[in-house]
């Protein structure tokens, strides 16, 4: 059998992604005519159409669909292939890129990220914070390695990665002693009313939290959200309202923040931590190290959720 023109995969890709021969010319800085001889071409090879036309725009049948997951995967792993070979010959220097959900916790990225400097080669680190979809468009293009979050790849989201679950952790509420003091054993129904701070709508810790408390019957007045979860600890400490956090950092937290009082803990709504890295041949070293450092903190969290 004739050996595939990749040349041709190339051009039916782009004119996948496009929707169109004459977008697809002026991506490639080709004519409409040279695509469309290739695309022929690359269809009378296979023996089947493509494409259908719907209105102005070309779409892929079942069995283009077919080719493009295949051409997909084969254009991945070429620019794969580019990332390891230059890493290779990189002068011992590995850069690796993660992204950072501003509402994970600080202390847990930091666990998870410190040992990456002690592998064999040197690691130049560089860490960015943003929402989910931001983070989630990077990752898409190949502008992150990993990306620690509160959520998983949601299905049909046509980003292609692996969701690693690293840890779930119950919530701890915590008050500070400028504010009235709490009856910790009517815990959560002394919330009622009492002011409270809350992550944003960008985190899932809010939509946790807000539901379990309705099932609870309770009503906090909500003084402020955040989705800089740092920054709320820092509001919290300082009296303008409690807060919750999850309970797998407590230790951090009353480091951090001595004098803050603890309420009341809440096991049965879970926040989960996700590494959600590339489908990659070649696995990143960084990426094993973090993978390897959550299955050890994963096996801490049990001890620290009373």
């Amino acid at each position: 059998m004739k050996q595939l023109n990749y040349n041709h995969l190339q051009y039916f890709y782009t004119v996948a992604r496009e929707g169109g021969v004459h977008r697809a010319a002026k991506k490639l800085h080709v004519t409409p005519q040279t695509i469309s001889g290739q695309l022929s071409s690359m269809e009378n090879y296979l023996g089947y159409q493509l494409f259908n036309r719907v209105d102005k725009r070309l779409v892929l049948n079942e069995m283009g669909q077919i080719a493009y997951a295949y051409a997909e995967d084969i254009f991945r792993l070429g620019a794969e292939l580019g990332d390891v070979l230059s890493a290779q010959k990189a002068k011992g220097e590995l850069n690796y890129v993660v992204g950072v959900l501003e509402s994970v916790p600080k202390i847990f990225a930091y666990d998870l990220l410190h040992k990456s400097f002690s592998l064999e080669k040197q690691v130049k680190l560089t860490v960015r914070e943003g929402d989910f979809s931001a983070l989630l468009k990077e990752f898409a293009v190949n502008r992150l390695d990993l990306i620690i979050s509160d959520r998983p790849i949601p299905p049909r989201m046509g980003v292609k990665g692996y969701s690693h679950l690293m840890a779930e952790s119950g919530f701890t509420f915590y008050t500070s002693p400028l504010l009235p003091e709490l009856d910790a054993e009517n815990f959560p129904q002394c919330l009622n009313g009492y002011p409270v701070l809350m992550p944003g709508d960008n985190s899932v810790q809010k939509n946790l939290l807000l539901s379990w408390l309705e099932s609870e019957g309770v009503s906090p007045k909500i003084i402020a959200e955040f989705d800089d979860t740092a920054l709320m600890k820092m509001f919290g400490h300082e009296g303008h309202g409690g807060f919750f956090s999850p309970t797998m950092i407590e230790p951090f937290v009353m480091k951090q923040f001595p004098n803050l009082r603890m309420i009341g803990r809440e096991q049965v709504v879970k926040d989960q931590f996700y590494a959600i890295s590339p489908q990659r041949r070649v696995a990143n070293p960084v990426t094993k190290q973090v993978i390897q450092e959550a299955r050890k903190l994963s096996l801490a969290v049990p001890s620290m959720d009373v």
